[in-house]
């Protein structure tokens, strides 16, 4: 992604490239992301402002841009339909993409636009009357949580997650995150791995447990699945009056996996009582009636319960604390700053 500024001509430019309803007359940068750029376009017409959110997509991050475009618009499609099929708001049950302005472009490009300097920019309508949270202060709102992501998996049940790319590949694939790390570990190019023994073999204990998932999937032993792979409470917009649950956002590391991923992604983040680069281990714990909370919610928002039993949900946690006590290693053994034992969460 080209670190170029982005010029009000740029922002014109991009803004005529997409088919909004009216006169674009306001464009304001949006929210708190580190990812993408994003902007909040007002458009007037005939008296009426519409509001959309225009973005560019970080390339860098996301090496197939148009794959990840692709994923989302057949995702948000077959929720809408669902949601049209029963009888839903298919207004703001789901986030709608806003196409080019090109009425010949066909396939993804009818979806996207990329600037003479090469960013990729996509558009969606803005969801009106809804708000983000961004604190957990309660196993209630962790609840409904796990609802608000176990009805995106009901919603995406009789999908077929195989045909979605893989927009960030080998994302969980902890069989290759085990093998940097032990190819880190034997090179050990800055002496560190001594100061790191007791993690260390925290991970080698476990190699078999940290694969458990990833080697289910390949057997057929678990259902592939779509998954967000982002689960947190900042990525759901909730009615700004009632507080009720609208629907989810951020939809760019959507891919096939397992709906283990997602469990455990959100219990690493939502049932410790810690951020996960908290330097004092003593604060780092585990809670119980958290875990509770977004099992409970998750089972009733997708209608069917875990994929197999609740031991494999409590797998998912553990090999999500398995991959996030890995991480900080094979960066800080060649000699960057991220050498941080007091991380790793034992499950």
């Amino acid at each position: 992604m080209t670190d170029l500024p982005i010029t009000d001509a740029v922002l014109r430019e991009a803004c005529a490239a997409f088919a909004f309803r009216g006169t674009v007359c306001d464009v304001k940068p949006c929210g708190n992301g580190h990812i993408n750029h994003t902007f909040i376009i007002t458009t007037d017409e005939n008296g009426m402002r519409r509001r959309y959110i225009l973005q560019v997509l970080n390339t860098d991050i996301f090496r197939d841009p148009d794959g990840v475009m692709e994923n989302i618009v057949r995702v948000t499609e077959h929720i809408r339909a669902g949601l049209l099929a029963a009888g839903g708001d298919a207004e703001r049950g789901c986030l709608h993409v806003v196409r080019s302005s090109d009425s010949t472009a066909t396939g993804i490009a009818a979806y996207r636009y990329v600037d003479r300097d090469g960013r990729f920019w996509r558009a969606y309508d803005f969801v009106e009357h809804t708000v983000c949270r961004l604190t957990m202060d309660s196993p209630d709102t962790f609840r409904m949580v796990g609802w608000a992501f176990g009805n995106f998996q009901h919603q995406l049940s009789d999908f077929d997650a195989s045909c979605l790319h893989e927009s960030i590949p080998d994302f969980h694939n902890t069989k290759k995150r085990y093998a940097a790390f032990l190819d880190t570990l034997s090179r050990d190019p800055v002496g560190r791995a001594a100061s790191a023994a007791e993690e260390i073999a925290f991970l080698t204990a476990r190699q078999e447990r940290g694969s458990r998932i990833v080697d289910d999937l390949a057997a057929g032993l678990l259902p592939l699945r779509v998954t967000h792979n982002d689960t947190k409470l900042s990525n759901i917009l909730l009615d700004e009056t009632t507080g009720a649950f609208v629907c989810v956002i951020d939809l760019d590391t959507v891919m096939p996996g397992s709906s283990l991923y997602d469990f455990g992604d959100s219990i690493r983040t939502g049932a410790c009582t810690a951020a996960e680069d908290e330097p004092d281990a003593e604060r780092v714990d585990f809670r119980a009636d958290m875990f509770r909370a977004y099992a409970g919610g998750l089972c009733r928002g997708n209608r069917r319960g875990a994929d197999r039993s609740g031991d494999r949900n409590a797998s998912g946690r553990g090999v999500h604390h398995y991959a996030g006590a890995g991480d900080p290693l094979p960066d800080g053994l060649p000699g960057g700053r991220c050498l941080l034992p007091h991380r790793v969460c034992r499950p």
